[in-house]
């Protein structure tokens, strides 16, 4: 499937990106998260740029800044989806403000029914949901993503959704090596389910720099 990010397209059907912050991601992730709206402008350049928006005039603010991809919480407000519909942004959907309690494959599917009726297109729609759900949701053709912290053992999370069917890994770390080390793991399982002719999502890049 192919995803447009920007002026970029990416084949994530068989290719999972890493986003990180622009410290610690600015030489080894596909995708950097502004830390605010105020600094899109200043990160568009050869990278996708993702910020987080709440109303429809930061989403409509964020777009002609050059953001390639909007975090916009649980998408609830009718004014914020239209406006989402009048742009190209991608979108992804968080649980954030989920009601306590819900089931998280139906909170998504849900939010992303909402997004469709709105007017924009399911290949714009990404899904940031808990490690636990990516293969359910992954298996309803959702385009999945997981957030990640840089706590011991993360690399084995990665794994894990990774075989599930993820196709985004957006680290919260401060490290660059950290990051460095989320691109290797994408990488390799990728590469090795590659080559056992396993569709499966791998890194963008040829190799690991």
């Amino acid at each position: 499937m192919l995803v447009g990010l920007g002026k970029d397209t990416f084949e994530v059907s068989t290719h999972a990106l890493v986003i990180a912050s622009p410290v610690a991601g600015q030489h080894h992730a596909h995708g950097l998260v502004a830390p605010s709206l105020a600094e899109v402008s200043s990160l568009t350049g050869d990278r996708p740029v993702f910020v987080q928006v709440t109303t429809a005039e930061m989403a409509r603010a964020a777009a002609k800044a050059g953001a390639a991809a909007l975090l916009v919480g649980s998408c609830d407000s009718p004014d914020l989806l239209l406006a989402l519909a009048e742009i190209e942004p991608l979108i992804v959907i968080q649980p954030g403000t989920a009601p306590s309690g819900a089931d998280p494959v139906r909170f998504f599917t849900e939010r992303v029914a909402w997004a469709v009726a709105a007017g924009i297109r399911q290949s714009r729609i990404v899904v940031e949901a808990p490690v636990a759900q990516v293969a359910e949701l992954a298996s309803l053709d959702h385009l999945v993503m997981i957030g990640t912290s840089q706590a011991v053992g993360v690399q084995g999370t990665h794994v894990q959704a990774l075989l599930d069917g993820a196709r985004f890994i957006r680290t919260a770390a401060t490290s660059p090596d950290h990051v460095r080390a989320t691109r290797r793991t994408a990488f390799t399982i990728g590469e090795l389910l590659v080559r056992r002719g396993v569709t499966s999502p791998t890194s963008v890049y040829a190799g690991v720099g």
